[in-house]
């Protein structure tokens, strides 16, 4: 489909047009979107994987170095974290970063001063990466305890 120009007359049963690798050139030409996008996307990845390492060992030292009872509390803290639901998880971040009566927003006004009331955090794209990227460290650290668990 991709050396083909698919738009909505093939969605009502046309044929599609061949248009050979013309896509591709478009694609690849076009330089405030494709390679803005490659760009991006490789600077989360990046980012994402140092932040994932980084507080995996964080949280690996600090279970080393807790009493008894505090590792048993950041146990459970981290067990609660993985059995949660993906549902579950989408609703609580979109509660938590609600424009109108979200967490962040809430706290951010009482601690600054600040009317954070109707900001959007989705709209800004370094706002938006960083929830991504909050989301996203979250999820492998939240999934790994089913691996990391000692026999």
């Amino acid at each position: 489909m991709s050396f083909q120009e698919y738009e909505r007359a093939q969605l009502m049963g046309q044929p599609a047009e061949w248009v050979g690798f013309d896509n591709y050139t478009t694609i690849l030409t076009d330089a405030d979107g494709f390679w803005t996008v490659l760009a991006r996307s490789f600077v989360l990845m990046v980012v994402l994987v140092v932040v994932t390492i980084v507080l995996g060992m964080l949280v690996a030292l600090l279970m080393m170095r807790v009493g008894k009872a505090m590792r048993l509390l950041v146990s459970v803290g981290l067990l609660l974290a993985w059995a949660m639901p993906s549902l579950a998880a989408t609703t609580v971040w979109g509660w938590l970063f609600d424009t109108q009566y979200g967490v962040v927003n809430n706290l951010l006004t009482a601690i600054t001063g600040d009317r954070w009331f109707g900001y959007s955090w989705l709209l800004d794209p370094l706002s938006f990466f960083v929830i991504v990227a909050c989301i996203v460290v979250w999820g492998p650290c939240r999934s790994s305890r089913s691996r990391s668990t000692p026999a």
